[in-house]
């Protein structure tokens, strides 16, 4: 059945939403059935109804057309690309664990210091260097009917270049199934999320989707040679003819061959460059190499010119960031929360401190609670000292999502009020320390029950 949507006014998917002579997608939801408030979106003047059948059909009730859809979500997303036909013309999305905010934003850079103009979508919201386009942060891959608004009106601002956060949900809800994208960065795939996907092996099967069905033939893959899943998305890309760019230690075309903080060695495509950058851990260098990839793909592989660009680079807001230097120990700010990224920050900053690594941190309520135990226990690992407190603890008892923590840091001081902790960490500080605030990174906001309530690490690290 065509996709072609009658001729409609709006697009929603959610009936308060609904404008007259609109469409409303009645799409089941993890706590909401769209289909029980079709009557309502009638009242406010839908004139047609998408609901999700096994078999597809349309049939008209009372001068309402309802049409039945094999996947309303998927449909959805090609709707909101044919009712907002505009998008910029390159493209390029990002997916893993870790690292997705941090190579759009060097996307990003990266085509702003070729002069285009250009903008990232995700956890940071919507950010660009053309006056006057800015979103705080949404979803990390926002809705259909609002993605496909950002893009058009970013496009008719002039925006050429874009990369968008793809998340894990987005991608299995089909949200950006009509995004016309050039290429794909793979980062990695660890200990998270596992609340909605259950298994590792589903949550890799929502990620390889992007590149076994939703990236087109003849675009690129930009994948992580040194991950084991590397393999396998490899073998899917080339079975469907998509070229691929490795980077990484193991790769073939981007090869890592040496990393200093300050300094990286790449070999690309053969040849041999050095340059400096502003990174101090080698993940960071790897989020690098893989906007590298990405840029690479859309820039009819400019090696030279794209190289002078990293030196330029600045790590995107919250993703360890030295911020401060108090009592004689430096105090950095990252938005790891998630049991791999709490690791790849902290192993670097143990290497470097030649005095007591300090590390303050939580885990939010209503989310994966498996990886609990598993953080408290990379904390306690690398860290002199760990700090327990709240992060977003949402719905959930905060004092239970702390117990769950201290599993396995029996040691670890417990403080239930983040800013408290903070400033208490810091007052721990001496000389040649290191405190690592770590969860909320970029975060302006503390979610205690279902109140968001002002809140900053910068802000509590400014006040003293």
């Amino acid at each position: 059945m065509s996709l072609d949507l009658p001729k409609v006014s709006s697009l929603a998917s959610h009936h308060e939403k609904v404008e007259a002579g609109g469409a409303y997608f009645a799409i089941k939801g993890s706590q909401h059935d769209g289909e029980d408030y079709i009557d309502l979106a009638i009242k406010k003047g839908a004139k047609v109804i998408y609901i999700q059948r096994p078999t597809a059909g349309i049939s008209t009730v009372n001068g309402i057309q309802h049409i039945a859809v094999p996947n309303i979500r998927t449909t959805l997303a090609k709707a909101a690309a044919a009712h907002y036909l505009l998008q910029p013309a390159n493209i390029v999305l990002i997916t893993g664990t870790s690292g997705k905010t941090s190579i759009a934003e060097y996307y990003r850079q990266m085509t702003e210091k070729l002069g285009y103009k250009s903008a990232s979508l995700g956890t940071m919201g919507l950010i660009s260097n053309v006056d006057g386009i800015r979103q705080e942060e949404t979803l990390t891959t926002p809705d259909p009917i609002l993605l496909h608004q950002l893009l058009e009106n970013i496009t008719k601002r002039g925006v050429t270049h874009l990369a968008i956060e793809a998340s894990s949900h987005g991608i299995q809800q089909h949200r950006l199934d009509g995004v016309r994208f050039k290429a794909a960065g793979f980062t990695n795939l660890s200990h998270d999320h596992l609340d909605y996907h259950i298994t590792m092996d589903a949550y890799f099967e929502a990620k390889a989707r992007l590149f076994g069905e939703m990236l087109s033939a003849n675009s690129t893959a930009v994948l992580f040679a040194d991950n084991e899943h590397y393999s396998k998305l490899s073998n899917i890309c080339k079975n469907r003819e998509i070229r691929v760019l490795d980077y990484g230690r193991e790769a073939q075309q981007i090869r890592l061959e040496a990393f200093e903080p300050g300094k990286l060695e790449l070999r690309v495509f053969g040849k041999h460059y050095i340059t400096k950058v502003h990174a101090d851990a080698e993940f960071q260098a790897y989020n690098i190499a893989c906007a590298l990839g990405l840029m690479l793909a859309v820039e009819n592989d400019d090696a030279p010119t794209l190289i002078n660009t990293l030196e330029h680079l600045t790590s995107a807001k919250g993703r360890l960031e030295k911020v401060y230097t108090f009592q004689g120990g430096d105090i950095y700010i990252d938005y790891a929360h998630k049991p791999d990224a709490l690791a790849k920050v902290l192993a670097p900053l143990r290497e470097r401190c030649k005095g007591r690594l300090i590390v303050v941190f939580g885990c939010g309520g209503d989310r994966d609670r498996l990886k609990r135990p598993i953080m408290g226990e990379i904390a306690a690992r690398y860290a002199d000292i760990v700090v327990v407190t709240d992060d977003n603890p949402r719905t959930e008892s905060a004092a239970d999502i702390r117990k769950e923590i201290l599993q396995s840091c029996p040691n670890a001081i417990e403080i239930a009020d983040r800013a408290t902790a903070v400033a208490e960490a810091a007052h721990m500080l001496q000389d040649k320390d290191i405190l690592l605030i770590a969860g909320k990174g970029h975060e302006e906001y503390q979610i205690i029950g279902n109140e968001k309530l002002p809140y900053s690490d910068f802000k509590e690290i400014q006040r003293l």
